[in-house]
Parts: structure tokens; C-alpha cells; sequence
């Protein structure tokens, strides 16, 4: 995308059309055709832009398919991109994951000793913890106190 000034930078509409190319996945004519899609946008990036840019917007096609198609839709070799599990969007997921994991963790253990929650602001304080180093606390805990409320006393 050389411009014929011999400046060597892309004229700014063809890197517009080249930002928006990814888009074409979210589209309804893509639904039933992701896969054949997706190889159109990756040709079309690879023959227009940078092997950079080509790789930053794949990712960002990627992240754009989640918006749109349940994982199994999307095809494998997008969720296999380095700098999409190095984006900042893909570790505030991650951590989330891993809050609502610890937490999974830390109710299914307290339940097995003091039976479920029955009271909506024990629910609700335990909701409101996304420190994991203070959920693990909390499951570490367990074997020490005989409640909820016990458990819950120092937070």
C-alpha cells in the first residue's frame, strides 16, 4: 500500500478500508460461512497490510466474533493468537474467570460445612470480594470456624 508520492505511507482511506475489514465477520450474510469469511478477511489483511497489523487485526476479528458467535463458531486458529491473549480486555477476562472460580470454590466448600447460604447478605458479601488472595483466605479458613458469619467476620 505504497502511495505513488513515493512517501511510502498508505494513503488514509485505504487504511480505513483496511481497519474495517474485520467487521465483515459480524455481518449476517458471515452467519453459516464464518470459516470462509474468516479466510477472505486473513487473505485480504495479509495481501493489504503490515504481517503486524495483519496479526493485530485478527486478534481484534477474534475478540469481534465473541461478540457475535457462541466459541465452538469460531474458527480455531483465531483463539490461537499471541497478542490477543496478551491484550488487556483478555486478562481483565481472565481474571474475572479466576474471581468467579475461587469463589465457586469458596461456596462449595463452605456449603459442604455449613450448608448453603440462607441469608442474601452472606451471598452478597461473598460476591463483593474480587481480591483472590482474600477468597483463598477465606477457604483456608473453613476447617477453623462453625459459620458463615464466623468465616465472614473478618471481611
Amino acid at each position: 500500500m505504497e502511495r505513488s508520492d513515493g512517501t511510502g505511507q498508505a494513503p488514509r482511506t485505504a487504511i480505513l478500508v483496511i481497519l474495517a475489514v474485520p467487521l465483515a465477520a459480524l455481518t449476517d450474510e458471515a452467519r453459516g460461512h464464518l470459516a470462509e469469511v474468516v479466510d477472505r478477511i486473513e487473505a485480504r489483511l495479509k495481501a493489504e497490510a503490515s504481517p503486524a497489523l495483519t496479526e493485530r487485526l485478527l486478534a481484534g476479528t477474534f475478540l469481534l466474533l465473541g461478540l457475535r458467535y457462541l466459541p465452538p463458531e469460531i474458527p480455531e486458529r483465531l483463539r490461537r493468537n499471541k497478542l490477543v491473549e496478551e491484550s488487556s480486555t483478555y486478562q481483565m477476562v481472565r481474571q474475572i474467570g479466576r474471581i468467579e472460580g475461587v469463589r465457586h470454590t469458596l461456596l462449595r466448600q463452605g456449603s459442604h460445612k455449613f450448608g448453603q447460604p440462607e441469608d442474601p447478605a452472606t451471598q452478597s458479601r461473598i460476591d463483593s470480594i474480587t481480591d483472590i488472595e482474600q477468597l483463598d483466605a477465606l477457604i483456608d479458613r473453613i476447617p477453623f470456624v462453625s459459620s458463615w458469619a464466623d468465616l465472614l467476620s473478618e471481611v
